[in-house]
């Protein structure tokens, strides 16, 4: 409940700072109807409308008795919450067939950061034998979830970048090694918690739970940064696109003292009225 708070939070907050962005303006200016017009009159804003309205939805969810109702409710929060998060990011102009895929990582994603605040809770309040049993029900499914993220990532890095070499020559290509780095740090964090303090916790080891909640909580901590370096690469354009940008700047004539860059992929003559 308190992580789909947050996500509401988070949501509008990043809303306010995309019209601070746009507006070029100093950040006190998130206060200002003029920003928060500006940022509702973007395609974010519709996007964020469907995050917040998934959000809801499974905030809902976790008030019931489970049952059909409850899950149905709560799977189609996550699935409302995936498409908003998709419809705002580098797969609005994907095709058909790579579409999917980004909202599959997205899901995927969000399941394996949710697993590990319940595995945090799990492994501080419940008993050594309710932990051991939880955690040997989740691996192998934890396992399958991360092979087919894997899959996914690979084939988003293969359409976003077009060739190896632009890992190296692009910020785009920077900032997803950086994102893959971390992700092999978690993984690494998961397969000590699978093959080493989960045995230890399960042969009644000294110290070995702490040890657990405290490699689980690193994990996590490591998935916020990951978080944190998705959102930006989700606002750094790839190489290509970044070639075939032209950008136009206008001064808005209004009072507000708004600049407005209207991006156009590919490069064409055309006719811009502002009002």
């Amino acid at each position: 409940g308190r992580l789909c708070i947050t996500g509401i939070g988070a949501a509008i907050t990043g809303l306010g700072l995309w019209g601070v962005l746009l507006a070029e303006a100093a950040p006190l200016a998130f206060f200002q109807e003029d920003i928060w017009t500006l940022a509702n009159s973007t395609s974010l804003a519709r996007s964020m409308v469907l995050v917040v309205l998934g959000l809801i939805l499974m905030l809902l969810s976790i008030g019931y008795p489970t049952g059909l109702a409850t899950r149905l409710l709560g799977n189609a929060g996550v699935l409302i919450a995936g498409v908003g998060l998709v419809s705002s990011s580098h797969a609005a102009g994907a095709p058909a067939l790579i579409g999917p895929v980004f909202l599959l990582h997205i899901l995927l994603a969000g399941i394996w950061f949710g697993s590990l605040a319940m595995l945090l809770a799990v492994t501080s309040q419940c008993q050594d034998k309710t932990s051991i049993q939880v955690l040997k029900q989740f691996s192998p499914r934890a396992t399958r979830m991360v092979i087919i993220l894997l899959i996914c990532a690979a084939i988003m890095g293969w359409y976003q970048l077009g060739t190896v070499g632009a890992l190296f020559t692009s910020d785009y290509g920077r900032w997803l090694m950086i994102k893959t780095g971390l992700v092999a740090l978690t993984l690494i964090l998961a397969v000590l918690n699978r093959w080493r303090y989960t045995p230890a916790l399960e042969a009644m080891r000294p110290h070995a739970r702490s040890r657990l909640h405290s490699a689980i909580r690193l994990e996590t901590a490591v998935m916020v940064i990951v978080i944190a370096v998705t959102t930006i690469l989700a606002s750094t354009p790839p190489p290509e696109k970044t070639d075939a940008q032209a950008t136009i700047s206008a001064n808005s004539a209004a009072d507000t003292s708004l600049t407005i860059q209207v991006l156009i992929t590919p490069p064409e003559p055309a006719l811009i009225t502002l009002e």
